[in-house]
């Protein structure tokens, strides 16, 4: 078990902290017998007016130790008499039970799939002085740190306020030194090996994509740094603090560095101007980029440009690979000694080496395989690797290629080798799969998983078992079908390719869906995903309903709905689908049922909410003001009367609550409840509160937020609901268990998590108020609805508990005595309204076994 603390420290004053000052983290290490929790003290050297240091401080926790409190204490000892209420952030943590509104993950860490796999992984660096460690980032999950070769694994920017990670690099003349680029929160430095970070410039200007860029270091001078960019090169001379343009007229994909360190390449690609495209030289002792262009041997020349064209470079040694790639073909060069003069004194000769142009692997030719990067063996040109859908392996210097057996996860991104002398020589890729490490230069059967640890898989949905708790299915990018049973952080893989939207019958956990991306792949189960079938005749085939929505019928487990162009309907599984509503000049985007009068939702890409009788007749009922898409209805569980619709884009008008007046489809009253909900956010997914009236989650691409309404849904305000969750994650799916109340929640960059939003069962719980309701039910006649059974004969209501049941048994047993006592006590509260506190143990989703009464003085 791990514990991460992570946190920020602001210089509220108009004065910057020259002097180096230092921050209590506990807990922040393992005490020296490693069976108890202590300090880290972490020094910072200075930190600027207005300024922020972002933290993350992972331990591994004693089996022994399940409660503390967090503590983190900035300018410990006060040496500049700050104020120390100001200095210090104070927070308990309990586990494994986890505390009231705190979510925690509930993996995937790992997939049982071939070798393992996590999720997607771009970036990659390795510490230069230090073969064990590692640093790998991607566009959801932040930046992940092994400095155990792999064993185990730790975010390190949960502190950021993004996990969009463009670029990694390490000073190679002062390792601890570790830069990260993103996209959009700035580009930020850490001193110590990624415990504390600061962001030293923004990246707006820099223009970088969410992956895929790279850091190059002045080998001379460690403070003059190039980082590629989709404006081109970017060149810093002050460690990072400012940018100038280097290199501009196009995308930069590609950007190497020379053996002997004195120069750097890089392909620029520009679709609109194919003469700028082409490889570029610069001599670092200058500043002009030179285009290579021409240089022939043995009557081969570079192509010509005449289409758009990714071009990616790799260095082995002195040996410049450069692969050249259409939509239609897929040529690879490399230099092979000097002979073409060119500006700037630079010599540089090609050869032509592999230029595959067959079917190999399925219907596929391979140019159309390889749309990724060429990578190489630092030291030994020999070794050459082409990456996209495969990872193709050369041993002849790139004169012949083929795909390893056992190779690494498919949708290869990233690479790295160790050049550290007696380090062995050990390669790593990051992949869709997250990383996996070769010790014989990438040959047959010599891949082995790594990433055991890394909590980034990315789900487009996750599906709830009303039957058993603990059983969760998702569908990922990349990794299938996912099967989560509670029994570690581990995932079982059930099917894939990559996976999509999932469905359990909430009748029969046994019965499951799942599909790969497009409509007409949905499949069933009815063996817990041990085997799947085709259920998807008569859906629409392509692209153009892709991770297509769809539901059982929460009250007709045989029937499946689906939405996309229309509403489709089957009503058995492995029969045709076919389509009962399909609204003119709009798309159907989502649908729910009300099981309680059999009422069909189905909301559109323009805003409408139509309804329909057991799926006949739909009559539009609503429509948003501003015509955007719907992403998400969700009927209130406990009063259906209500309906929770979401709707894409906008500011006002992302979140309505509307009101059902009749059985039938008529016309409904809406109001939003936007209210303060942060601007920018958008809404993909809701979840309302089977424990709690008018309260409802959603999930954004910035974490979840609960909106709350005390009147009944004439007010509503909102709040941040994120405590443990990592910032800005991207949440796809919320779901609420029916029968446990916990909420989960699939990310999409960070795996999946769970929280309680009140005590769980079995916990002690205090309510006050004054009793509304007091009724004495006949021994074992019971109450509740068959998935919040309470057996009891006293039932008690409160007005501060709206929707919610308590009660205990007046049977004859050794407790009999005491219970009519409270049964006595509560009456007496009823008849002269007085204010009691109910003692209870919660045992049902609205409702709890009452311990003790007492009698509060008013």
């Amino acid at each position: 078990r791990q514990a991460t603390v992570s946190f920020r420290i602001v210089n509220h004053g108009k004065d910057g902290v020259t002097e180096p000052f230092q921050t209590s983290i506990f807990p922040g290490q393992l005490s020296a017998d490693r069976r108890s929790l202590a300090p880290y003290m972490l020094t910072t050297k200075e930190l600027a007016a207005g300024k922020t240091m972002y933290v993350s401080r992972t331990i591994t926790l004693p089996d022994d130790v399940h409660e503390f409190d967090v503590r983190v204490e900035t300018d410990a000892g006060n040496k500049s008499k700050s104020d120390a209420a100001r200095s210090t952030a104070t927070v308990h943590f309990k586990n494994p039970a986890a505390d009231v509104g705190r979510w925690v993950t509930i993996g995937p860490n790992h997939v049982a799939e071939g070798s393992g796999a996590v999720g997607v992984l771009f970036s990659i660096a390795l510490d230069p002085s230090n073969p064990a460690t590692f640093y790998v980032g991607s566009h959801g999950s932040g930046v992940w740190k092994s400095a155990d070769g792999g064993a185990s694994w730790n975010p390190i920017t949960d502190s950021f306020p993004t996990l969009k990670i463009a670029a990694l690099g390490v000073d190679p003349s002062n390792t601890a030194r570790v830069y990260v680029a993103t996209p959009t929160a700035g580009i930020y430095r850490s001193e110590d090996g990624g415990t504390s970070w600061t962001m030293i410039s923004e990246s707006t200007p820099l223009n970088l994509s969410d992956c895929c860029n790279n850091f190059i270091f002045d080998p001379a001078n460690s403070s003059s740094i190039y980082l590629s960019s989709f404006q081109g090169v970017f060149h810093s001379t002050d460690g990072g603090a400012s940018w100038t343009q280097s290199l501009s007229g196009g995308i930069v994909i590609s950007m190497v560095l020379d053996k002997p360190g004195n120069r750097i390449f890089a392909s620029l690609e520009n679709d609109g101007d194919l003469t700028k495209t082409g490889i570029y030289a610069l001599n670092l002792t200058g500043t002009t980029w030179d285009r290579i262009s021409g240089c022939i041997i043995a009557g081969t020349s570079l192509p010509t440009v005449t289409a758009p064209t990714r071009i990616t470079l790799s260095m082995s040694a002195s040996t410049l690979y450069a692969a050249f790639r259409t939509p239609t073909t897929f040529q690879l060069f490399r230099t092979n000694g000097g002979g073409c003069r060119l500006a700037g004194h630079f010599d540089m000769q090609f050869e032509a080496r592999w230029n595959p142009t067959g079917t190999s692997l399925g219907d596929s030719t391979v140019p159309s395989l390889l749309w990724n990067s060429i990578y190489s063996d630092p030291t030994d040109p020999n070794f050459v690797y082409a990456t996209g859908t495969y990872f193709w392996r050369s041993i002849d210097g790139g004169m012949t290629f083929r795909v390893p057996d056992g190779g690494p996860h498919a949708d290869d991104h990233g690479f790295a080798a160790t050049a550290i002398p007696g380090a062995g020589n050990i390669s790593y890729v990051v992949c869709d799969g997250g990383i996996y490490f070769s010790t014989e230069h990438g040959a047959d059967q010599t891949w082995q998983f790594m990433g055991t640890g890394i909590t980034n898989v990315e789900f487009y949905d996750i599906a709830l078992a009303a039957t058993d708790p603990n059983l969760v299915i998702g569908g990922t990018q990349d990794n299938g079908t996912e099967k989560y049973d509670a029994s570690s952080l581990g995932w079982a893989w059930i099917q894939g390719g990559d996976g999509g939207t999932v469905a359990i019958d909430p009748t029969n956990s046994q019965n499951m869906y799942a599909m790969f991306q497009y409509a007409s792949s949905i499949t069933a189960s009815s063996d817990g995903g041990a085997t799947f079938n085709g259920i998807g005749t008569g859906l629409p085939d392509g692209a153009v309903c892709f991770n297509i929505p769809f539901e059982v019928h929460p009250k007709i487990p045989t029937t499946l709905l689906a939405s996309c162009t229309s509403l489709w309907r089957t009503p058995l599984p492995g029969t045709t689908w076919s389509s009962i509503f399909a609204p003119a000049n709009e798309s159907v985007t989502l649908s729910s049922v009300d099981p309680t009068v059999d009422l069909y939702y189905a909301g559109t890409n323009i805003g409408n909410i139509y309804a329909g009788t057991s799926g006949t007749n739909f009559q539009r009922v609503f429509t948003q003001p501003s015509g955007y898409n719907v992403t998400d209805i969700q009927v209130d569980p406990t009063n259906p009367t209500l309906v929770y619709v979401a709707f894409g884009a906008g500011q006002a008008g992302r979140v309505f609550l509307l009101k059902r007046n009749s059985a039938a489809r008529s016309s409904m009253a809406g109001v939003d409840i936007t209210s303060n909900l942060p601007l920018g956010l958008s809404v993909g997914t809701l979840a309302v509160d089977p424990e709690f009236a008018f309260t409802v989650y959603a999930g954004t691409n910035a974490g979840v937020f609960r909106g709350q309404s005390f009147d009944s849904g004439a007010t509503w305000f909102w709040t941040s609901y994120n405590n443990g969750l990592p910032p800005a994650v991207i949440i796809n799916r919320l779901a609420f268990h029916p029968t446990s109340g916990v909420l989960r929640a699939g990310t999409f960059g960070r795996s999946a998590f769970e929280v309680n939003t009140d005590s769980p069962f079995g916990g002690l719980v205090e309510v006050q108020g004054k009793i509304v309701l007091l009724r004495v039910n006949d021994v074992g006649t019971g109450y509740g609805p068959p998935t919040d059974f309470m057996d009891v004969e006293a039932e008690v209501w409160l007005d501060t508990q709206p929707g919610r049941a308590f009660g205990f048994t007046l049977r004859k047993d050794t407790e009999e005595a005491d219970h009519l006592g409270m049964l006595k006590l509560l009456r007496d509260a009823f008849n002269e309204n007085r204010t009691v506190q109910l003692d209870l143990i919660r045992t049902g989703v609205r409702n709890g076994r009452i311990l003790r009464v007492m009698d509060l003085p008013e």
